[in-house]
């Protein structure tokens, strides 16, 4: 069978360097460091970013989680080439696709979702029917404080 049509994902042969329970559980305990360690920086209340709203953070995980889906199973790792995937260093692959990921996501998320949605959409705060209905009862009567 050509090469070519078959995806990269199951082209590869996967091949286990080492045996016993020792790898998995040194694998676990690294994924779970990186996943607490970006949980803190990104999700966390009490971290860095503060992203943890179902409007932000979340969407943003899976947005891109999205992304990579696409781009391993839909785009088949387009616009890179079979020979660059094959040959290049799994840490130099896998940085370079994550950026590209992001990229895409950030380019999604803001010229889809952001600009062209919103700016399209119909913004309550123009439209003084739907005025009183959108805003707060406290916000309501300074405004009608201001008006008189």
């Amino acid at each position: 069978m050509d090469n070519s049509s078959v995806s990269y994902l199951e082209s590869r042969k996967l091949v286990k360097r080492w045996n016993g329970p020792i790898p998995a559980l040194v694998n676990t305990i690294i994924i779970f460091a990186f996943f607490y360690l970006t949980w803190w920086i990104f999700q966390d209340p009490r971290g860095i970013m503060r992203m943890y709203t179902p409007y932000v953070g979340y969407m943003v995980c899976r947005w891109l989680l999205i992304l990579f889906i696409w781009l391993a199973y839909i785009f088949d790792f387009w616009p890179f080439k079979r020979s660059w995937l094959q040959k290049t260093h799994p840490l130099v692959k896998g940085s370079v696709l994550t950026l590209v990921s992001v990229a895409a996501m950030i380019l999604l998320i803001k010229g889809f979702f952001i600009e062209s949605s919103v700016t399209s959409g119909l913004r309550i705060s123009t439209l003084p029917a739907l005025r009183q209905w959108a805003l707060p009862t406290s916000t309501q009567s300074n405004m009608r404080q201001k008006q008189s």
